[in-house]
């Protein structure tokens, strides 16, 4: 199983990504920026802008892969169980509950950043869709 983290090229990504690599984990991590992300060689780093609420995002997904997906939340029980089942240490997991639980501001913020440093706007999340479609098949 791979793990996508989002937001793993932030301070506390970057560490997120340093442990489940250190055990053994397969990662894929999400960047506005690829090319500058920096992670070690085992992450595949793909392009993306996850700004878009949930409903939106699974709309943009599905319509690049051209099936119907649906959206499924696990309670914090139910999450902490299958994070415990597949491996990840304690600390990612209180990690995971507390970034979902009660993400601070800047988490949800979006930025001008990419296109800042870049030159060139952020991918949406439906561009990213439909240039990785073949990720969700």
């Amino acid at each position: 199983m791979t793990i996508l983290v989002t937001g793993a090229t932030g301070n506390v990504g970057r560490n997120v990504v340093k442990h489940l690599v250190a055990g053994g984990h397969a990662v894929r991590a999400l960047s506005r920026d690829p090319q500058n992300a920096r992670l070690p060689e085992r992450v595949e780093v793909v392009a993306g802008d996850l700004s878009l609420p949930v409903p939106d995002k699974e709309a943009a997904i599905a319509a690049a892969i051209g099936e119907p997906i649906e959206f499924v939340e696990l309670s914090e029980a139910e999450a902490r169980a299958k994070w415990a089942a597949e491996g990840l240490p304690p600390e990612v997991i209180e990690f995971f509950v507390m970034a979902h639980g009660n993400p601070p501001e800047a988490a949800w913020t979006v930025l001008p950043t990419v296109e800042q440093i870049t030159g060139r706007p952020a991918l949406s999340l439906v561009d990213w869709a439909a240039e990785h479609a073949h990720l969700f098949r």
